[in-house]
This record gives structure tokens, sequence and C-alpha cells, in this order.
């Protein structure tokens, strides 16, 4: 079962969810390009359950449930 939560970051809201203890060690899913977290539904559950460890994966700003920001705040520094 995952847990979803959002993370109030200064760039914006962003989603997230979590499979597995959140003592456990973590593994941070990214997608690419116009992807979301769901696309980690499965190999999250797998990891959990093969590794022992917790998978968080979030959704990109103007991805899936996380907030879009505007124009001209997508740049490099902006996403560090």
């Amino acid at each position: 079962m995952a847990e979803e939560f959002d993370l109030d970051l200064t760039s914006g809201r962003v989603h997230a969810q979590r499979f597995g203890e959140p003592e456990a060690p973590l593994v941070l899913a990214v997608p690419v390009l116009s992807a979301n977290m769901h696309g980690f539904d499965y190999l999250a559950r797998r990891l959990v359950a093969d590794c022992e460890c917790q998978v968080v994966a979030v959704d990109l700003r103007g991805r899936g449930s996380s907030e879009a920001t505007a124009p001209g705040t997508y740049g490099l520094e902006s996403h560090a």
C-alpha cells in the first residue's frame, strides 16, 4: 500500500508517494519526460518486498498531481 503526500518546496508543491516503511533505506524514484510517479507502482512494490527498502516516487512540477508553476521557473537553478 502506498502513502501519498505533498512536499511544500520553495519552488512549489510536489506530490509524492511512499512504498515501504519510512525507517527503511531510501530509494528515490524520479520519472522522466512526461511520465508521473505511478510509472513506478509495480517496481516499487517489488523493491520493497525483495530489498526491504522504502521507495519514494515523485511527480515533478507540472506533472501528475504536482503544482504547475509559472513560466520561467523551470530552469536548472530552480530544479536544483
